[in-house]
């Protein structure tokens, strides 16, 4: 299973106006470009089913 090295918090910016939401899409967008938007392997590694995926990155 790959690496996904973009998730580290030093890589990411801690500015108060971001929202607990927009950090959470953020983190599903980088694991969904590593792992090349294959839905069900980024559920399992994010610990959600894929149906809570496909909601929290629709809206």
């Amino acid at each position: 299973m790959p690496q996904v090295e973009s998730c580290r918090p030093e890589l990411w910016p801690c500015d108060p106006a971001i929202t607990l939401a927009d950090m959470e899409l953020e983190v599903i967008r980088a694991v969904l470009d590593t792992i090349e938007w294959y839905r069900r392997r980024v559920a399992k590694i994010l610990g959600i089913g894929e149906r809570t995926l496909y909601r929290r990155v629709r809206r």
